[in-house]
């Protein structure tokens, strides 16, 4: 089974050859390129700096808890989850065999 099947922490790290990392969403806001205060306060994804004089990109702006909200938010990306190349069955013992998803012991 491949590693990106696999939706939790406990059956990803069960899997020889998949790691799990927490999903998050990163990245930064684009589109902030301003030094008007104005046009800068129409751009959800932006805030002005007055001590700087200028609109930067809102530090909060990736920082969503579904991979649906932040697929639609320009400049964010979701990563994270279970990644890798799970171990061939052939490669196993027959202890890691019973345990790997997709892989099973057969019959002589």
């Amino acid at each position: 089974m491949a590693c990106a099947a696999i939706g939790t922490s406990n059956e990803c790290n069960a899997q020889r050859g998949c790691s799990w990392a927490t999903p998050m969403c990163s990245g930064a806001a684009t589109g902030c390129s301003t030094f008007d205060p104005m046009v800068c306060s129409v751009r959800a994804q932006c805030v002005f700096d007055f001590d700087k004089s200028q609109c930067l990109p809102d530090p909060h702006w990736c920082k969503v808890s579904s991979e649906s909200d932040c697929n639609r938010l320009t400049g964010c990306s979701w990563s994270g989850g279970c990644t890798g190349t799970p171990s061939r069955c052939s490669d196993l013992t027959t202890s890691q065999c019973t345990k790997q998803q997709g892989c099973g012991l057969g019959t002589k």
